[in-house]
């Protein structure tokens, strides 16, 4: 079975990694959204850009090999140097898993209103567009397979919750 635990970087330790593989947890997805300190703090994460490095060494160091990592593109701040920096860490780093996820601005967030109030630059769709585009093109040169809309994956590494979804297969959670 694939048991996968959700986490954030500023939930990893350690110890706490070694206990969740020793209990059976075999797969963690992780909130990194970024690796980019100016990203993470524009999107008011609670984690670095150097918390979330640490977090993959801890996690690979644990003896995690599936693992997967949340990146968002399409932000009003990103450039395409900061997305393929971004993608090329995950690659350098033999990240098995890759679930790409464009921003999207939900009504009654604090950023649909710092948007709305012209605190926060709007997030244009051509931009996302083309930063979709180059994300599936780093991605598939850097030996990701994409196998749906968001979720790129290694060799053998798809996420078997993920694609049970998408087959109307039943699944815990």
């Amino acid at each position: 079975a694939e048991i996968t635990l959700e986490a954030n970087p500023d939930d990893i330790k350690q110890k706490m990694a070694k206990d969740w593989l020793s209990i059976g947890i075999n797969r963690l997805s992780l909130g990194i959204q970024s690796f980019d300190e100016d990203e993470l703090k524009w999107m008011n994460r609670a984690h670095s850009a150097k918390h979330a490095k640490e977090c993959i060494d801890i996690i690979q160091d644990a003896g995690f090999e599936n693992f997967s990592v949340d990146l968002i593109f399409g932000g009003p701040l990103q450039n395409n140097e900061t997305l393929e920096n971004n993608i090329n860490y995950i690659a350098s780093k033999n990240i098995a898993h890759v679930s790409a996820y464009a921003l999207t601005v939900e009504e009654k967030t604090p950023l649909h209103h710092y948007i709305k109030t012209k605190k926060s630059p709007s997030v244009n769709s051509e931009k996302q567009a083309a930063q979709f585009l180059l994300t599936m093109k780093l991605l598939a040169d850097a030996g990701y397979e994409q196998y749906e809309i968001s979720n790129y994956a290694k060799n053998g590494m798809r996420s078997r919750h993920n694609s049970s979804y998408w087959q109307g297969k039943p699944y815990y959670g």
